[in-house]
C-alpha cells in the first residue's frame, strides 16, 4: 500500500533542490519484484550455496541476499518502491556555449 504521507515527504525532499520538478510517479507492483528479481535471485542463491558450500565468505554473502528476500516476503505489504519522473530545470551558465 502506498502511503501518501511518505509520498508527500519524498516530494518535499526532491523539490527542496528548487530546480527539480516532479512530473509524475508510479509504484512498482509487488509481483514485478517477485517475477523479475526475487524469484530468479532466490533460485540462483540455492544453486550457489551448493557450489560454495565450503566458502564461508561466499555463504555469508548469499545469506545476506536471502535475508533481503525474506524481509520482502514478510513486509512487502507495508512498503513499496516508487519511481519518480522528474524534470531538471536550469539554465546553463552564459559561457556554456562559448
Amino acid at each position: 500500500m502506498l502511503d501518501m504521507k511518505f509520498l508527500e515527504g519524498s516530494f518535499d525532499i526532491i523539490s527542496a533542490e528548487g530546480s527539480i520538478f516532479i512530473i509524475g510517479y508510479f509504484p512498482l507492483p509487488e509481483d514485478a519484484w517477485w517475477e523479475e528479481y526475487y524469484n530468479p535471485l532466490e533460485k540462483r542463491i540455492k544453486e550457489l550455496r551448493k557450489k560454495y558450500r565450503a566458502d564461508a565468505k561466499a555463504l555469508l554473502a548469499l545469506e545476506n541476499e536471502q535475508q533481503e528476500i525474506d524481509m520482502f516476503r514478510k513486509y512487502s505489504k507495508w512498503y513499496s518502491s516508487v519511481f519518480y519522473i522528474m524534470e531538471f530545470d536550469c539554465e546553463p551558465p552564459l559561457d556554456f556555449w562559448l
